[in-house]
């Protein structure tokens, strides 16, 4: 082991195991839970196994399972016909079930005297804690009551230490876009995308530049053109570009239902999209592998998100964790014939 020595008269923890073996805690919840998005070292594993079953960890987990119904509160402000907020449902209800817990799910539209009406019914259950979700990534001001209670933030983020949160690597996810797009030997490289005031449009510019930097392509404003996250915005700005200027020969867009507005356009100005013109979207959505050329995307790591947001209110001491108040899972590529 290269951690402390650690002597527990109480159940174990995943950040004794983290201290044990010498890791972050949230690479014990990974290497547990087996996330296969994730890759850790076979030997940093191994030291989380050894640190669990010397802690007895999984003995203790069993016995967590057998226990009585618990609740996990979620709490969301909205609902849109969107799959990646069914990816954050199901990952956080399959996750609590899995230890035994319900997870009623409250729908607030952003109104405090919802979020303090469901506080108080769930407070007469075995309460272990509140996942506080947002449907786009944005800051937030949690109640006072909120302090009183376990709470993990879900794709947002307090503006004090309070709590911690769980975010998508946004950043990293814009510059992985543009490194692919370099690689595949583009120089005349754009990004359309959405909303300007969205923080996830901002962080993805911010990937982007950070990439064309890299690359030692000049990373001026005039390579962005920010519109909606729509068919109609991809197709409309594509449109316009080639009004003004050449075809790229990399697009990167804002998400996947850009690309598809970009493809259409591309093909009625005669370039062929993933020949002529390489393309990258974002968010992986249901249709992005039946396109044609299917789509090269990133993955927005709901599912995982939602369940490392479970996992964090299990594990009761990660509360008063003086490790990162910011936990950010990777955006990762995913590789197919458009890039």
């Amino acid at each position: 082991m290269t951690g402390e020595n650690i002597e527990l008269t109480r159940k174990p923890t995943m950040r004794d195991i983290a201290r044990l073996a010498g890791v972050s805690q949230t690479t014990v919840s990974f290497v547990l839970n087996d996330n296969p998005n994730i890759s850790v070292q076979e030997s940093t594993r191994q030291a989380v196994f050894d640190s669990a079953a010397e802690l007895g960890y999984e003995q203790a987990r069993r016995k967590r399972r057998k226990s009585a119904i618990r609740t996990i509160g979620f709490l969301i402000d909205e609902v849109a016909s969107s799959s990646l907020v069914a990816e954050l449902f199901e990952g956080a209800t399959d996750f609590a079930n899995q230890y035994g817990c319900q997870l009623p799910v409250v729908i607030t539209r952003g109104s405090q005297a919802a979020e303090e009406a469901a506080l108080e019914a769930w407070r007469n259950t075995d309460l272990v804690g509140v996942v506080y979700s947002t449907i786009v990534t944005r800051p937030v001001t949690p109640g006072d009551k909120f302090r009183d209670i376990n709470t993990v933030l879900l794709n947002c983020h307090a503006k004090t230490s309070d709590f911690i949160s769980v975010l998508p690597g946004e950043t990293l996810g814009g510059l992985r876009a543009t490194t692919r797009l370099v690689e595949a030997e583009c120089r005349d490289i754009i990004h359309i995308t959405g909303e300007s005031w969205l923080e996830a449009t901002q962080k993805r510019i911010d990937g982007f530049y950070t990439g064309l930097a890299t690359a030692n392509i000049p990373a001026d404003e005039g390579r962005v053109y920010c519109s909606t996250f729509s068919i109609q915005g991809g197709y409309d700005n594509l449109n316009a570009i080639l009004s003004e200027r050449d075809c790229p020969d990399g697009i990167f867009c804002g998400n996947d239902w850009i690309a598809q507005g970009v493809y259409q356009a591309l093909v009625e100005h005669g370039h062929r999209p993933g020949l002529d013109v390489k393309i990258i979207g974002y968010d992986n959505l249901f249709f992005s592998e039946y396109m044609a050329p299917p789509l090269t995307t990133i993955n927005l790591p709901y599912r995982d998100m939602a369940q490392l947001a479970i996992e964090l209110l299990l594990d009761a001491e990660s509360q008063s964790s003086t490790g990162p108040r910011q936990v950010k899972l990777p955006c990762n590529l995913v590789p197919r014939e458009s890039a």
